[in-house]
């Protein structure tokens, strides 16, 4: 019995689906689904640039930041007396290439 009211319901629904016709479209549809698929990818790549440009934008004062501390800091320079004193203090001998040039020249 249950067999056979399945099959009567399964034969209900194919038969819903006699009077059903094919969906008809506005004569310029796809014109408007291509206008819109466009226009979404021209936004997408004004966001696209726009974050390429912000991250130019930071890159390019970060650089600045790091130029501007380091000249900072050379102009912190040690001076003479103190570099003396260090290489007197932990017996560091500097070499100067020019000099041993001249020892060379003069033997």
């Amino acid at each position: 019995m249950q067999r056979n009211d399945l099959d009567n319901e399964v034969e209900k629904i194919l038969h819903s689906l006699d009077g059903v016709e094919r969906a008809r479209l506005s004569p310029f549809f796809y014109t408007k689904v291509k206008t819109r698929l466009q226009t979404r990818v021209e936004k997408v790549d004004r966001v696209a640039w726009t974050w390429a440009l912000t991250a130019m934008v930071v890159l390019l004062v970060l650089n600045v930041l790091v130029m501007i501390k380091e000249d900072l800091r050379s102009n912190d320079d040690y001076g003479t007396d103190d570099i003396e004193f260090l290489t007197e203090e932990y017996s560091v001998n500097t070499f100067n290439i020019y000099e041993e040039e001249q020892l060379e020249e003069d033997e």
